[in-house]
């Protein structure tokens, strides 16, 4: 019976030893599984904070040029105003000068008008006034 007991010690040492190298092998499994995942962190990581970098330089620069073109709008805006100032004063002085217009258009209307009649007066006591009254007539119209 100790014969029987002893290889029973015997068998279960060498089971434990058994498990025991299983479990330092699957321990050397999970602890290489893990560095490797620690090193896919660590790449990431890496990765990640490049990125970053890269976006702000990329935040900074956009930020400049929004800056620029903010400015480069205000200088063309307010070339655009002064042309525009520009252009109301030359129709305020084309208005004026258009009004002016019309009123020596109605003058000189008034001043045809009042010489045809003064002709008309002058040629009615004439020979020839109903040639003269037809053509006083005509030329008053197309005015």
């Amino acid at each position: 019976m100790r014969k029987q007991m002893e290889e029973q010690l015997e068998e279960s040492e060498s089971i434990k030893q058994k498990v025991i190298k299983e479990a330092e092998k699957r321990n050397e499994e999970l602890i290489n599984e893990l560095a490797k995942e620690r090193q896919t962190i660590d790449d990431l990581k890496k990765e990640l904070g490049n990125e970053l970098k890269s976006a702000s330089i990329q935040i900074a620069f956009l930020k400049e040029n929004s800056e620029k073109a903010l400015k480069e709008k205000d200088v063309l805006l307010g070339e655009k105003n002064a042309e525009l100032e520009i252009l109301k004063q030359q129709f305020n002085e084309l208005n004026e000068n258009h009004n002016d217009i019309l009123h020596a258009a109605h003058l000189t209307e008034s001043l045809i008008v009042y010489m045809v009649v003064k002709t008309f007066i002058v040629y009615i006591e004439g020979s020839g006034c109903l040639y003269v009254f037809c053509f006083i007539a005509i030329s008053i119209t197309e005015l």
